[in-house]
C-alpha cells in the first residue's frame, strides 16, 4: 500500500473517532434551585423536614439520559442520598431543561430530631454514558422544630373560615383534586373569609378543591414553612 494510502485510512480513523466523541453528551450543570420545607401535618401535628432541590441542566428534549442524582452531605456526616432516574422529575420550563425532587428525607440524628447536617453539600448529574457534572450548594442551621416554632407555620381555622398565618398578608395555597392529584400553586388572602376566595381559586387552578396545603416562604430563614392536607371536599 502506498504511502498516501496509509495517509488517507488514517485520516479517515481520526474522523471516525472526532465523530465519535461528538455524539457522547457530556451533562452540564447551569444552575440549581434548593429549600428546606418544614412541614406540619394538620390532622396529627406531627412536623418534619424535607429538602426540596432542582437542577437546569443541559439538554433540548425531555429524552435526557441522566440516570441518577447523588447528593453527598458534609464529610463528617457520611451521608448520601442517591436517586434514581425513576424517582426524580424532569420537566421543562420556559425552555429550560430542570431535573428534581421533593421528597429528600432529613436524617435522624443522634438526638432524636430529624434534620439536615449543616455544611456544603455537593450534588451529582450522572449520565447513561458515564460522564457526569457536579455543583455544589450549602444548608445552615435549621429552625428547630420545637413548640415555639409552631407560630412560624400557616394554619386554616374552619370555624372561623380564616388562614392564620402570622406577620402574612398572604400565603401560597397548593391545591389537590379530591383522588389527591396537583391542580397549582395560588397566593391567597390571609384578611378575607376563605370560603369567598374559592371560586376565584378554582377557577385560576381550573378544577375544584379537594384538598390544599399552606406556605409561606421566610425570607430571613430562607425556609419555607407548610402545613396540610386539609380536607376541603363539599358534603
Amino acid at each position: 500500500m502506498s504511502h498516501r494510502g496509509h495517509i488517507l485510512i488514517g485520516t479517515a480513523a481520526v474522523c471516525v473517532l472526532l465523530a465519535c466523541a461528538c455524539t457522547q453528551h457530556i451533562p452540564e450543570i447551569y444552575e440549581m434551585h434548593t429549600q428546606i420545607v418544614n412541614y406540619t401535618h394538620c390532622d396529627t401535628d406531627v412536623r418534619d423536614r424535607s429538602l426540596e432541590l432542582y437542577v437546569h441542566i443541559s439538554g433540548d428534549d425531555a429524552d435526557h439520559d441522566i440516570e441518577r442524582i447523588i447528593i453527598d452531605a458534609p464529610s463528617y456526616s457520611a451521608l448520601r442520598w442517591t436517586i434514581e432516574r425513576d424517582h426524580f422529575f424532569s420537566f421543562f420550563q420556559d425552555g429550560e431543561l430542570w431535573l428534581g425532587s421533593n421528597s429528600i428525607e432529613a436524617s435522624r440524628m443522634l438526638d432524636g430530631v430529624e434534620n439536615f447536617p449543616t455544611g456544603t453539600y455537593t450534588l451529582r448529574i450522572i449520565a447513561a454514558n458515564g460522564y457526569e457534572d457536579h455543583m455544589d450548594f450549602v444548608i445552615t442551621d435549621p429552625i428547630a422544630l420545637t413548640e415555639t416554632s409552631k407560630r412560624l407555620f400557616p394554619d386554616y381555622d374552619p370555624h372561623d373560615d380564616m388562614i392564620i398565618a402570622e406577620g402574612n398578608s398572604v400565603v401560597t395555597l397548593r391545591g389537590y383534586d379530591t383522588s389527591l392529584q396537583p391542580l397549582g400553586a395560588i397566593e391567597v388572602s390571609t384578611s378575607e373569609r376563605f370560603s369567598l376566595q374559592r371560586a376565584a381559586i378554582e377557577r385560576t387552578l381550573g378544577k375544584k378543591i379537594g384538598y390544599f396545603e399552606l406556605e409561606v416562604n421566610d425570607s430571613v430563614l430562607r425556609q419555607v414553612f407548610r402545613s396540610g392536607m386539609y380536607d376541603y371536599r363539599e358534603d
